[in-house]
This record gives structure tokens, sequence and C-alpha cells, in this order.
């Protein structure tokens, strides 16, 4: 008995033991870093897999839970844990974050995991318009450049009764959304990194088929058929069968591009196929010989560049692009292309795409890319807290480019990011009006207007952004979005291959809410309202509610509101938003009416004649534009209150403009149009008589290029005094000052030729000196970056000399003494400073102001423009008068006014020479060197 006792209790210990145990297992499994179970038969000296867990900004990741094979554990507050090494596929997984999966090889590991997020997508039916359940719905990681990232995985769903699919734990990042169900066309979205919906409307699906032939008529067996339009992105492609045919199934109604390759032939596109609902469509497309397009992509030395991607698409309105890789030698080739006008585009990382245009043709010889070195900007965004903001949309706004022209012989070249704005010289003389009163001016500093690269980022959840491949040079980040007010970062000087680091914080903003009433205070809703604010480049625009009212929310600093009823004028206010505000804008109801009458010099009417007609109270913009009848009347309607500028113009007639005043209401504007004449000008050699290609002005306006003979011609010119100035390269400036009476007018300019001197400006230690500024005689000029300045005169001794400038005191000097200028010669010599200078690792960017480009100052009693920094319809020496409305009485009161929000415009009145006029002067973002 007692032995038996002995033999309970020792069983009792056991099993207390083993319980223990177990507890103790349990208790291990839950600590970060501990093993959840060991395989039998392991011991101390098994080999261990050591692996460290972070996220993409290399933080540990404590907690995620490490699986390969039958063995798991949880990382430490390091990231770390360690496994024993049994075979098996190694996975990843921690809250948040994207799960991992792949091989382990070795005995270290470090696995990076993608943040994850999470997206809603809602089917509906496009024939019932009701959600539609059943569909599958696929989701995959796509890179900057729209590509599947095969390694990422794939994420599938069904949708639910609702005709919601919930996909989660994917990818930071943009991803591309297909959703298919049996009877109905498959659609394919791509999803931006910030959008958590997306709607899809499945239509019942069609089918296009198609027909290919061969050069000779022949049906075209094994050729690639491409399709891609409204309802098929990226495109699609299939293979023709023996008959030459193809078929695409499940086709959402839309209109469509089809193209067809089968070795070096290529078939001309067949655009605009519109398939209908439940309707199929038929398609045939004949073969051609095509051309072998080859090229090769170079950095800015040279340097063969392997691996950039370049995307060959037709111009105009062409939707499917082919892609290539260069191979080590840089060299990429595309068969099977047709005689025409094509874009070229290459991209390589840490390099500025690029893209040039091509005609391929039959003596095309390679096509040359070379790509600029890139900037990085890396940064983060914070609110006011110092707390990271995730969700932000991030900008690089810089200078537009210039578009490349197509040269002869395939030299080509470049031009990167976004349409370039088409300058004014690029129409003829005779398409333009160059007696225009509101004409830029010319003689405006060339300074940047900023414009969006294109080049994007979000921030992640801990604020931080990347922006890669930026052009260097002067620009500005934008951060808008993630619930705070937009902001910009201070101005920046990007250089080539290095890396910049921005920290941009962003107010907490404020709402901006009002109602829209008529002069009575009733309610006007249904009417388009837009806001602009002094940080934002693009205007926020939305209907106001049935009631009259509108929201804006995260509004800071000066705005301006503008509402455009459909059928009253449009009523604008500005304000600086320093606090939640809530206003009310009345638009106007009284109206009031305008009657023109054009006559010819004869007396006769005038018909076709063109009128515009601009409201000049800031309150209510309004611009007008008609033509006249045959009787040479125009009636214009439903306008806000004078004064207004009419403005008339006839191709055969001097432009004629004048001012209404209220006390011109009612009564008939009769405007007589007086005949232009006509001014032949030529522009020779002082000496050889000999012709000269100049640039010339007509009474400083905009400039004109002379023809091979120096010949150039002015038509419609008012008959009285008038000024031309030449310039030419070589040639010391010049200007003729002649009387032009009625029919025609001639007037010849002489110029002189000049000599010239090309300065080199180095400091102690022989390095280049920018900015110095070179003085010969009375001339001056400043210096680039590398330090050279040419300096123009007539014939003479002058005296030459340097010198350099920080803060308005001389730090370095030097001297040429006396140096003679020979006409003809250009003399080339070598300034040393007598000091050293310290030079800025990156050039100051100056600073972008928003506001009308000019700067302003006090002369006597008067307050006048200075200088302008873009193209602007103020002038320098014009005498500013009044702004908004207000009387200039001070520089600083002027500079003050002549701020606003950048795509508004502001009401000028000045005087120029010996009349004054009222001018609408844009608003932009400009670069203040």
């Amino acid at each position: 008995m007692q032995e038996h006792e002995q033999r309970g209790a020792r069983r009792a210990g056991f099993e207390f033991a083993g319980a223990a145990l177990g507890l103790l297992v349990v208790a291990l499994s839950a600590c970060p870093g501990a093993p959840l179970a060991e395989r039998p038969n392991e011991g101390a000296h098994a080999p261990r897999l050591r692996v460290e867990v972070v996220d993409p900004d290399g933080a540990p990741v404590a907690g995620a839970r490490v699986r390969r094979g039958d063995m798991h554990a949880r990382t430490d507050a390091t990231g770390h844990v360690e496994l024993a090494a049994t075979p098996g596929v190694l996975r990843v997984e921690a809250p948040g974050f994207v799960p991992f999966e792949g091989a382990a090889d070795g005995v270290d590991l470090r696995v990076t995991l993608e943040r994850a997020r999470d997206l809603r997508v809602e089917v509906r039916s496009g024939a019932e318009r009701t959600p539609l359940a059943g569909a599958l719905v696929s989701a995959f990681a796509v890179d900057r450049r729209g590509r599947v990232r095969e390694a990422a995985g794939e994420w599938n769903q069904h949708s639910g009764p609702d005709g919601g699919a919930e996909l989660r734990g994917l990818p930071e990042g943009d991803v591309r959304v297909r959703v298919e169900r049996g009877g109905y066309a498959t659609v394919v979205r791509h999803v931006a990194a910030d959008e958590d919906v997306l709607v899809v409307t499945l239509e019942p699906a069609c089918a296009i088929g198609v027909q290919v032939y061969d050069v000779r008529g022949n049906p075209a067996q094994g050729a690639t058929v491409s399709i891609v339009g409204s309802g098929i992105w990226p495109p699609r492609t299939g293979e023709t069968d023996a008959s030459g045919r193809a078929t695409f199934d499940d086709v959402p109604p839309g209109v469509y591009e089809l193209h067809a390759r089968r070795g070096e032939d290529a078939s001309p596109p067949r655009r605009g196929v519109e398939v209908e609902v439940a309707r199929s469509a038929y398609v045939s497309l004949r073969l051609q010989r095509g051309r072998t397009l080859r090229g090769r992509v170079t950095d800015h030395e040279g340097t063969p560049l392997a691996g950039a991607e370049v995307v060959l698409t037709e111009t105009g309105i062409a939707l499917v692009p082919r892609t290539e890789s260069t191979d080590e030698f840089g060299a990429f080739a595309f068969d099977a292309v047709l005689d025409g006008s094509y874009w070229v585009r290459a991209d390589a990382p840490g390099h500025v795409a690029a893209q040039v245009p091509v005609r391929v043709e039959p003596d095309l010889g390679p096509v040359a890319i070379a790509l600029p070195r890139a900037a990085r900007v890396v940064g983060v965004v914070l609110d006011p807290r110092d707390r990271p903001v995730a969700g932000v949309t991030v900008h690089w706004l810089g200078a537009p480019e210039t578009a490349p022209p197509i040269a002869d012989g395939g030299s080509l070249g470049v031009t990167t990011g976004p349409v370039p704005p088409i300058p004014l010289d690029a129409f003829s003389p005779d398409d333009r009006d160059d007696l225009a009163l509101d004409a830029p001016d010319p003689e405006a500093d060339s300074g940047p207007v900023l414009v969006p690269s294109g080049v994007t980022a979000v921030t992640d959840a801990r604020g931080r952004f990347v922006l890669d491949g930026l052009r260097p040079g002067a620009g500005e980040l934008l951060a808008e979005g993630g619930g705070q007010a937009s902001t910009r970062s201070a101005a920046l000087r990007l250089v080539a291959g290095q890396e910049h680091e921005v920290t941009l914080v962003m107010p907490d903003g404020f709402r901006l809410s009002g109602r829209v009433v008529d002069e009575r205070g009733f309610p006007i809703g249904s009417v388009p309202i837009e806001l602009r604010v002094a940080s934002e480049p693009w205007p926020r625009g939305r209907m106001v509610s049935d009631d009259g009212t509108f929201v804006f929310e995260g509004v800071m600093g000066g705005a301006v509101l503008v509402v455009r009823p459909p059928e009253l004028p449009p009523a604008r206010r500005r304000l600086e938003v320093i606090a939640d505000e809530e206003l009310e804008i009345r638009l106007e109801t009284a109206l009031a009416s305008l009657d023109v009458r054009v006559f010819d010099p004869e007396g006769f009417p005038l018909g076709s004649a063109r009128v515009d007609l601009v409201g000049l109270r800031p309150e209510a913009p309004t611009e007008r534009t008609g033509f006249t009848e045959p009787d040479g009347t125009l009636h214009f309607g439903a306008l806000p209150a004078p004064p207004w500028r009419l403005r008339v113009d006839d191709p055969e007639h001097v432009l004629v403009e004048r001012l209404v005043t209220p006390a011109q209401v009612g009564v008939e504007q009769t405007i007589l149009l007086a005949r232009g004449a006509t001014l032949l000008g030529r522009v020779r050699d002082a000496w050889t008589r000999a012709p000269i290609i100049a640039e010339v002005r007509l009474d400083g306006g905009p400039p004109r290029a002379t023809d091979l003979e120096g010949a150039f011609r002015y038509d419609r010119v008012p008959v009285g005094s008038h000024r031309v100035d030449a310039v030419a390269a070589g040639y010391l400036p010049s200007a003729a000052v002649f009387e032009l009476a009625a029919g025609a007018g001639e007037v010849t300019v002489e110029l002189t030729e000049g000599g010239s001197v090309r300065v080199f400006v180095v400091d102690a230690l022989g390095e280049p000196a920018p900015g110095a500024l070179v003085t010969l005689g009375e001339v001056t000029s400043t210096t680039g970056d590398d330090g050279i300045a040419t300096v123009a005169r007539e014939e003479g001794l002058f005296d030459l000399d340097a010198r350099v400038e920080r803060g308005g005191e001389v730090v370095a000097r030097a001297s040429a003494g006396r140096v003679r200028v020979v006409r003809g010669e250009t003399l080339e010599r070598r300034l040393v400073l007598d000091a050293r200078l310290e030079a800025p690792s990156a050039p100051g960017p100056g600073r972008f102001v928003v506001g009308a480009p000019v700067a302003v100052a006090r002369q006597g009693d008067q307050v006048v423009v200075e200088a302008t920094y873009a193209q602007t319809p103020l002038r320098a020496r014009d005498v500013l008068l009044r702004i908004e409305g207000e009387r200039v009485l001070s520089a600083g009161q002027a500079r003050a006014m002549l701020r606003g929000s950048e795509g508004d415009e502001l009401t000028v009145e000045v005087r120029r020479g010996a009349g004054t006029r009222t001018l609408r002067v844009p608003v932009l973002r400009f670069h203040l060197p």
C-alpha cells in the first residue's frame, strides 16, 4: 500500500512537472524572439538561421511572426529572431505590413517588409446600375512606370451581395485592379496610392474580330494584334491563326485603336473603332513594309546607359506605346516601324528622362539621346506639432522646358516634362497684333514661371517621401492633401547627382464657407465657384449647393473666390484667411448693356470687326468678345456696371481702344477706324551697306527678325512718329526715329560693327568667379557660372576692370588697365582677383514670389515699374496710378497690392507716355533673382 502511494505521488509529481513545463513553453512562445515550438531531437549545436526584419526605412519591426517549415517565432525589439535552419520557405508577417514569402539562403537574412494598405472595390452592373455580386477582383502591385511587380504577389477577392470586395494588406503605392465576371467585359483600372475606394462598372461583353492581311494581300498567320482604348488599358495582344484572324472577347463598349505587326511588317493603326453594348465589331488590317529604328542612350558625358527604358509612340493621338531596354552599349532598336512622326522617350535611374521627336524616313540615321544626371529630393512632411502627415502628395515645380526642333540629318534636341507653353514668337508676324497695347514687355527677364514637372510622391505613414529623376535647377516643392493646408518649400536649387533633404511643415488650415446670393439676399445655387490660394498653383473648383452654400477646408493665406454664374456677370472676393471664416458673395442682378457701331475711314459700316470688352471693376471681372454685323453694330448684354475697356480690331485698320465710363451707359459707342499705313524697313551695315540679319522692335513692341536681305515689314501702323530699334550679333545697337505718313513709308537702320572683349575672371586661387561685374569703359556685364563675360563696344581705348560685391561691399577686384577694342575683332583677357572667393556648394536660387512679375520704385512723386521678370502687360517706366481701384501712394503700398493668388488677375491703371490705360495683369509665381 505504501509502495502504491509512493508510485502515485511520483506519478503526480511527473504530471505536475509536465504541466509546469507546458506552461513554460507557452510563456516562452509569447516572448518576442523565443521559438514557439521546437522540433524533437534538436540540440544546442543545430545550425541556426538569424533573421532581421525591418520596415522600408530600415527601422526594426518588433513582434513580426517568422515561419520556416515547422518553426515559427517572433522578432524582438531590435527586429531580430533566430530559428533552426530547417528546410522550407521563409514567411514573415506583421500587422500593417505586406506578408513576405521567399527562399532563405545562408544563416543571416535581412527581410524588408512593405507597408500595407486596404482598398475597397465596389462593382456595379452597367446594364441595371445595381451592385454586382460574384465578380472576381484581383490586385497587382505596380512600379512607378506602371509595370506589374511579379514578386509582390496577387490579391484576390469576390464581390459580396453589396458588390463590395475588401482587399487587405496591399503594398503601399499604385496598384492595378482587374475585375472580371462571366457575361461581362473584364475591366482593368490603375489605382493611385492615395485612393482607398474604387468604383467599377461592368458592361455586357462585346467582341472585336480582326482580319490581318500581309503585304501581298494574303491572310497573315502569326501576326501580333494589339488593342487599346477606353475600356482596355494596358494594351491587350493576340495572335492571328492560319486564316489571319484574331478575336478579342470581353471587350467593354467604347472606342478602340488596333495595330498589327509581324516581323519587319506593320499595319497603320486603325483608330476610332467603336463597339456598342451587346454588339460586336469587325476590323481588317493590312501589313506594310516597315523599318528598323535604331538609337543609343548615353549620359551627359557620352557614356552608354545600359538598361535604360526606351518608349516609342506615334505623335498625335496614338495610344499604343512600344517599349525596349538598352543593351550594355546603350543601344536599342524597334522593328516594324512605319514611316511617319514619332516620339522616342528614354528613362534611366539617376538621370532625367528625355524625349526627342523623330521622323522615320529612308535616310534616317541612329537616334542619339543624352540623359542629364538627375537630382534627388528626400524629405518628411510634418504638421505644426511635428507629427508626420501621411497621404500628402508632394510635387516638384520647376521651370518649363522648351520644345526641341526636328533637325536635319537625324540630329535631335531633347526635352522633358510636360508640354511647354508656345512662345509668342512661334507665330508669324501676321498672326498676331504687333501694336497690341497689352503685349508682354519684350525686355522682360527670362526668369522662369514655375510649372508642375510631373514628378510626384505620396508620403508614407512616417511622413517621408522621395522624388527622383528631377532636372537640376531652381524650383520649389508643393505639398497638398492629408487634411492640411497646402504649403511650399523655400526656393531650392537642385544640383545634378546630389541628394537634397527637405522638411516641410503643413499648417492646419482653416474652414472657408459662405453663401452666394442675389442683390435681394435670396440664395443662388448650382453655380460654379473657384478658389485660388497663394500657395497652390491650381484652383479648387466645385458647384455651389442648391441653397447657395459652399465650404472649402484647409485654406490659409491670401485667397481669391470667383463665382461664375452662366447668365450673370462673375463676382470676385479677395481675402486673407487667418481663421475660420464665413462670408456672403452677392451677385449683380441689376445689369447693364452696351451698343457698339463701327465704321471704316470712309464712314461706311464695317462688318466682321472683332470687339473685345473687358470689365475693369476688380469685384466683377468680365470678358466678352463679339463680331460686328454687316451694318457695323454689336450688342453686349448682361454686363456688370462700368467702367469697361473696348478694343476694336480689324485686319485692314489700326487697332482702337476706348474706355467706357459710367456716364456713357446707354449711349451707343461709335468707333471710326483709321486705315493703317505699311512700314517697310531694312537693316544694313553702316560702312559696307551690306544687309544684316537683325532683331527689330517697333516702338518697343515684340521683337521681329529681318529676312536674309535685312528687310522687315509692319502693317496697320498708325500715322505719326515712330521708333525702330535694331540689334545684331557683332554690331552696336542702333535706332531710327521717323514720321510715317498715310499709305506707306520706308526706314533704314544702320548698324556699326563693334569689337568685343571676352573676359575670364578668376580668384586668387585660379577658381572661376561667377557673378563678377566686368566694366569696359561705361559698359558693364556679369560673369556666368564659368567666370566668363563678353562686353561689346565701339572702337577705342577703354579701361577694363572687374569686381566682386558681397552685401553691397567690394570684396575682390582686378584691373587690366586700358585695352583697345578693334572693330570686328574679339579680344580675350584673363583677370585675377586680389582675393580668394568662397564658392558656395550650389549657386543661390533667389526666391519665387507670387504676384505681378515686376519691381517698383519711387521716382520723384511717382511710383514706377523699374523692371519686369516674366511676361506681363506692364512695362518698365510705366507710372502706377491705381491698383484694384485704390490710388497708389507709395512704393511699399504698391508692392503689397501687386501680390495675390496665383492665376488671379489684378486691375492696374497706369500712365504710359502721354496717355493712361487700365490693364488686366495676371498674378504669377515667378523667379526673383
